[in-house]
């Protein structure tokens, strides 16, 4: 199995095929890099969507759409924390282009993540979603590039 660690957009193997030269902190690394989807899916969407939702009106299934402020709230949040990730991984060196492909990207898959989460009412189809988008990332870089 391959993960990818995206901010620096280096790809990293499992721990069979991991060349040898690999320090222990960077084979800790690419293990934990499998769990990043898993994470943010918890945080975003488990913790501080479910904590809105708990005093806010959300979308139930078969409602209208786009009518939640959980999800839009919970979706500003991981936009801005996906751009200081990239910020940071980046060393404060990012262009405006790269800057709108991050918030906007952010913003698309935190909308469609939150619907996911709130119609299906579990965690679980936010997850898959996540780990879904970052395979065809990746799939998409190595194809392309």
């Amino acid at each position: 199995m391959r993960c990818a660690n995206i901010t620096t957009s280096k790809a990293c193997r499992s721990d069979a095929s991991l060349p040898k030269s690999y320090s222990p902190v960077r084979r800790t690394r690419c293990q934990l890099e499998k769990l990043d989807p898993l994470g943010a899916e918890l945080l975003f969407r488990g913790v501080i969507l479910g904590h809105l939702a708990a005093r806010l009106p959300i979308q139930k299934s078969g409602g209208p759409w786009w009518r939640s402020w959980p999800t839009l709230i919970s979706t500003a949040l991981y936009a801005g924390a996906s751009l200081l990730l990239f910020v940071s991984c980046s060393r404060g060196q990012i262009q405006i282009s790269q800057w709108f492909l991050i918030v906007g990207g952010a913003l698309i898959f935190g909308i469609a993540s939150g619907i996911a989460r709130e119609r299906s009412e579990s965690i679980l189809s936010s997850v898959l979603l996540h780990w879904v988008c970052v395979a065809a990332l990746l799939l998409s870089s190595r194809l392309l590039f």
